[in-house]
């Protein structure tokens, strides 16, 4: 865009009224000139606007314009009065929307762009307005001869009303646009803090979901999709069952024998459901697994599944965690309800799960009670579909078999009779065997198969396995040899039987371990086990020689079963020893992990430790701690996470003889430390549960040491009352669980002298752990039935209060915890129980703590602490009787002086401050310790021995240094006891001060100086450095504060020993002023970059405050104090003469300076 050119303006304007003075002609040449100038920039302004690069830059021209016009207005003179205070009006709304939009600036271009026309179109208004004035205002002056202002021109009023219509006119163009821009820019802001909003409740939802515990095998390791143009017969009607939406069948049951590939074909049904964006999710039962073998983690297994196949149910699946935290808890049909049933009750189509080999599943009680949930969801949630796979088994019979909502295909996949299934064997032969065998030699082996699918490919697996000692051709003539056509049993045996008889021992202890083991090994941990004990072999190529019937996950390197007919064969194999002696063992291969697990548990490099995971506050529960997963996989180790699981297991399945073996391995692990360090475990990887499971299968064995039993059946009662805080958040281990325990445990008597941060229960805590209780409660009205199981464990009973309840016999023999005794209630509410109620006690430093109903006292949102049920009642009402003292009313009072929580609660710092305090006290005290150098070099000196009195003053200065610091720092201790927020910023203070005394010191050559800064202001610098480091210690030591101290107190010997031998020689080389600066250096150098790690443990609200009586008054009154005080005191007075007085008297009996300072540091040692 063109711009006008001043110098020409000018030009006209100077030959329009060449008389005029030259003072008038510069005068109005200038102030035209500030117009033309104002005008270009604005026009340069509009061609950015016109490019869409800016909205608040024209606007503050517009304004700076309007401004211009202003300044040449004057008010009461020729109408100009309203036009002035439209203009003024216009601006002062201009300058509002600058100011909004400075606040909040305009990013979207699409927005920017609905006011860009306006603003152009009114900021040219404005350059014309303003030129037009500018003319007029010229030429009326040239007209006059005078210094006039613009206003008094004289206007038409027809003219001035013309202006004022042509503004307003504009402004409101421009104004309508204004208000377009900020509706829109409302809309994109709130558009934008929605998005936020949601992104973040994705982020949290996201969280919680990802704490729901899974069950770790991967059926794709072990499973694959059905071959293309196999198994159609069969999926055709899957598909038909799928896509039937008005079918009144919403469960398919497949049902064949073992080996007959059920789980192939839900592994076709599933990856082309997941294609279609039907499948919710899937579960294979393994009972090589665990975890695949039970129905513990099912639910949450399904539930992660359909957050990852269906993400729009991930909020519904987050809320429901967040509403019941404990879910896991309850029963699996409250389980499946809360995390599946309801969730996908909000899903418009439906959604299918698959549920393969469900007859693996070990407990036929947990089978029965899965159907039933499936059962009863498909009923409740129509919706929602479950394709289901089993073998013939009676507990899954018995449910399904009456049912009419379910479409059930049997014996379809094996049956010789369905010519599809051969062909589908021969299909799968001829594809696998295609170069290896020829036509005639494939089609054999089909008809050898006899329909069975493993049969079919275990052989093909055998036959492409091959090595060049060991032909298809030799394995082909072995195959067919076999005496029963499709007997599987027969195949494993010939493949065992095939293996290098030198690798056959190693080969069964092998298939002993992967049998024993509760989960799938890697190649990694099984060469371990055998480096461990002792067994000779090479695990890799072992697995690789049975390949055909082990497999090995390349990327996790797992190694598992291909089918689960092989760990049926070799588990009978177990029970019928052959002929040979080459069975599987597995008692000694219990006996081998059990060994190798504790090995790791209690290997010092990779083993248990304390703070595992590193976890920064006790504020939190794990569900809480970001990256909680990440922190896991880095911190334990999977052999740790495998040892921790199962170690217990593994003792109870082996014999007397390893249990005797490893009786110093038991006892070490059973010690107060490893076990609570192995409890932190359990917490991070939700295996508290499995534990309690264990203990009790433990404590059954015998040949146990009777210390090592009474310490097993102590840990389990431990768990089993704190459960909650172990579960829930792994520092309250410490901080809630091992306060609470019964006061002549060993867990209390050895975990709390440990662990010396949690609280000091002083009242409310039972001597030890009850035997079995006189009354069972939990049920509110009759009870109506009662049952025992047949192993003694468990008791079951009913009510009319419309409740089951499952009650273990063991826990409520030995805890006589409400939260234990209540029983499990099967799909039942809890009772009453307290509820944010206010605490009447004072926590130190925290406000308005709260007692939740879940037994967590907290504050702010921070966790602080958790109380057993039989002490909440007490806590809330601590001044409450109670007959007996063990009623679950009694009162329950806390100390919290040496309470630690949040970012403090590990004591880690400890040990830094420990060594820090040593280092300032060497560094603080080793100089006054060395003065004694000092005042020789001083009355050497004739700068400083000619003064009068040198020989008093001179020694005053490392007495007063002494004295100061001794005489302030009971007063200085009771300042930093009173107000402790003070004490780090008396810390840097004081060093400053330490530093800038030493160095100002070594300027001088006055005695009184000196005195004053090397004597006086050091030792107040000393005093405000040293007093905190004692506080400090008095926080971090309770037990052995008394040794710490005297530690700390040895500082000033060290100091006293180093700095007197190597003083002199630096004094002689450099002199006294500079030895003390290099001094004062080294002080600031050392002391500065230590003082950050100088910290209390508490924060400074919880150590004391104003209010608090500073020492007790039963001290003054007793003799022995004041004995001990004057003592020490007058002790004090014969030590400073020596320590200051020895190196001159050492250079009066004419020894070497070496000598003298060898004395003093003999002297400063003692």
């Amino acid at each position: 865009m063109a711009t006008l050119e001043p110098g020409k303006a000018k030009k006209s304007s100077e030959s329009a009224n060449p008389s005029p003075s030259s003072s008038i002609a510069e005068s109005s040449s200038s102030k035209k000139q500030q117009v033309y100038n104002t005008v270009n920039a604005g026009l340069d302004v509009m061609a950015n606007v016109a490019e869409g690069s800016d909205i608040l830059a024209p606007l503050k021209a517009a304004c700076k314009t309007t401004q211009s016009i202003l300044g040449g207005i004057e008010t009461n003179k020729e109408g100009w009065t309203d036009l002035r205070g439209r203009l003024e009006q216009f601006n002062n709304e201009m300058e509002k929307q600058i100011t909004l939009i400075e606040a909040h600036p305009v990013a979207d271009r699409a927005i920017r762009k609905t006011v860009q026309q306006p603003l152009t179109d009114y900021l040219e208004f404005l350059k014309g307005i303003q030129l037009r004035i500018a003319d007029l205002q010229g030429t009326k002056r040239k007209k006059l001869g005078l210094f006039k202002a613009f206003s008094k021109v004289k206007i038409d009023a027809g003219e001035i009303r013309k202006f004022n219509l042509d503004i307003e006119d504009r402004h409101r163009q421009l104004m309508n646009a204004l208000a377009v821009l900020t509706t829109l820019r409302i809309q994109a802001l709130e558009e934008t803090s929605k998005a936020n909003m949601e992104k973040a409740k994705a982020d949290a939802d996201a969280a919680v979901i990802l704490q729901l515990p899974t069950v770790d095998f991967v059926a794709s390791s072990v499973h694959r999709a059905c071959l293309k143009g196999t198994r159609e017969a069969v999926l055709q009607m899957i598909w038909d069952w799928a896509n039937n939406e008005q079918s009144d069948k919403p469960i398919f049951w497949l049902c064949d024998i073992a080996g007959s590939g059920k789980s192939t074909v839900a592994m076709s049904a599933s990856e082309r459901w997941q294609e279609e964006g039907t499948l919710g999710g899937r579960f294979f039962f393994s009972m090589a697994s665990s975890e695949g073998s039970t129905v513990d983690k099912f639910c949450s297994t399904i539930a992660r599944d359909l957050v990852h196949y269906t993400p729009q149910l991930a909020p519904h699946i987050a809320e429901a965690v967040k509403r019941n935290p404990s879910f896991m808890r309850s029963s699996l049909g409250e389980q499946f309800r809360t995390l599946i049933t309801d969730p996908v009750r909000r899903q418009q189509r439906y959604v299918i799960l698959v549920i393969d080999a469900v007859d693996e599943c070990k407990c036929g009680s947990q089978r029965k009670k899965l159907l039933e949930t499936l059962h009863t969801a498909v009923e409740e949630c129509k919706s929602l579909k479950i394709f289901i796979t089993s073998r013939p088994d009676p507990v899954v019979q018995s449910i399904l078999g009456p049912l009419l909502i379910k479409a059930r295909v049997e014996d379809r996949l094996h049956n010789v009779y369905y010519p599809d299934n051969v062909d589908d064997i021969a299909t799968y032969i001829h594809w696998s065997l295609g170069g290896v065998l020829s036509p005639d030699k494939r089609q054999q082996l089909v008809a050898k198969a006899k329909g069975l699918f493993i049969w079919a490919s275990t052989a093909c697996q055998m036959l492409n396995g091959s090595t060049p000692w060991d032909t298809p051709e030799n394995i082909y003539n072995e195959l067919m040899s076999v005496d029963k056509a499709g007997e599987v049993d027969d195949v494993y045996s010939l493949i065992f039987e095939r293996v290098d008889p030198k690798a056959q021992e190693s080969m069964w202890k092998l298939l002993s371990l992967l049998i024993a083991a509760f989960e799938p090994l890697t190649v990694k941990e099984l060469q371990n086990i055998f480096v461990h004990t002792k067994l000779r072999g090479d695990v890799n190529s072992l697995t690789q020689h049975l390949g055909s019937v082990l497999s090995v996950n390349q990327s996790t390197k797992l190694i598992q079963f291909r089918h689960p007919t092989l760990v049926e064969y070799l588990r009978r194999r177990s029970t019928t020893p052959s002929a040979n002696n080459t069975t599987i063992n597995p008692v000694d291969a219990h006996g081998q992990a059990a060994s190798w697990c504790l090995n790791r548990l209690l290997s010092r490099t990779e083993g248990l430790k304390f703070n595992i995971c590193q976890i920064e506050s006790s504020f939190y529960l794990n569900r809480q701690i970001p990256n909680l997963e990440k922190r896991i996989s880095e911190f334990i180790p999977r052999q740790l996470q495998y040892a921790s699981s199962h170690w217990l297991f593994h003792v109870a399945n082996t014999d007397d003889g390893w249990r005797s073996m490893l009786r110093k391995e038991l006892k070490q692990i059973t010690q107060i430390t490893y076990a609570l360090h192995w409890m932190e475990v359990l917490s991070f990887v939700r295996g508290v549960p499995r534990a309690m499971t264990g203990l009790r299968a433990i404590a059954r064995c015998t040949r146990l040491e009777e210390e090592t039993k009474n310490r097993i059946s102590e840990m389990r009662r431990f768990i089993m009352a704190f459960s909650v805080p172990i579960q829930e958040s792994a520092p309250h281990i410490y901080i809630s669980g091992l306060p609470f325990t019964p006061k002549e445990s060993r867990m209390h008597s050895e975990g709390v002298i440990k662990y010396k941060g949690g609280l000091t229960v002083t009242n409310g805590l039972e001597a030890m752990y009850s035997g079995f209780p006189t009354a069972l409660r939990g049920h509110t009205l009759l009870v109506t039935a009662v049952a025992f199981s047949p192993d003694g464990t468990r008791i079951v009973s009913g009510s009319d209060d419309r409740t089951i309840r499952l009650w273990d016999t063991e826990i409520v023999a030995t805890v006589n915890h409400s939260n234990m005794n209540d029983g499990e209630p099967l799909d039942s509410t809890p009772g009453e129980v307290l509820q944010g109620t206010p605490l009447r006690i004072t926590i130190p430093g925290f406000n308005q703590c709260l007692l939740s109903q879940d037994g967590w006292v907290h504050s702010s949102n921070q966790l602080l602490f958790w109380v057993p049920p039989d002490n909440r009642h007490g806590l809330v009402y601590p001044h409450i009787l109670a007959i007996p003292t063990t009623s679950p009313y009694r009162a329950t009072r806390i100390d919290f002086t040496h309470f630690q929580c949040g970012t403090a609660w590990t004591n880690k710092d400890v040990g830094i401050v420990f060594n820090t305090c040593f280092f300032a006290e060497m560094i603080v005290w080793g100089f006054p310790s060395a003065f004694g150098v000092f005042l020789d070099a001083y009355l050497r000196d004739p700068r400083f021995a000619n003064q009068r009195n040198a020989r008093s003053l001179l020694p005053l200065t490392g007495n007063l240094t002494s004295g100061i610091m001794f005489c302030a720092g009971p007063f200085a201790h009771a300042v930093m006891y009173r107000y402790p927020q003070w004490r780090q910023h008396a810390m840097y203070l004081g060093a400053a001060i330490c530093f800038t005394s030493l160095f100002a010191a070594s300027f001088t050559t006055d005695i009184r100086y000196l005195v004053f800064y090397q004597g006086i202001l050091y030792a107040l610098g000393g005093v405000l450095l040293y007093n905190p480091c004692l506080s400090y210690m008095s926080e971090w030591f309770v037990v052995r504060r008394g040794f710490a101290n005297g530690v700390i107190y040895a500082g000033t010997a060290v100091g006293g020993l180093i700095l007197p031998p190597i003083l002199p020689s630096v004094i002689e080389r450099q002199g006294a002023a500079k030895a003390l600066r290099m001094l004062a250096i080294v002080v600031g150098a050392f002391l500065l970059p230590a003082l950050p790690f100088l910290k209390g443990r508490l924060p400074p609200a919880r150590v004391q405050g104003p209010s608090t009586r500073l020492i007790s008054e039963r001290l003054f009154r007793n003799p022995e104090f004041h004995v001990a005080l004057g003592m020490n005191t007058f002790q004090g007075f014969g030590y400073f003469v020596p320590l200051v007085w020895l190196p001159t008297f050492a250079t009066e009996m004419k020894l070497s300076a070496t000598n003298a300072s060898i004395a003093l540091a003999v002297l400063n040692g003692a």
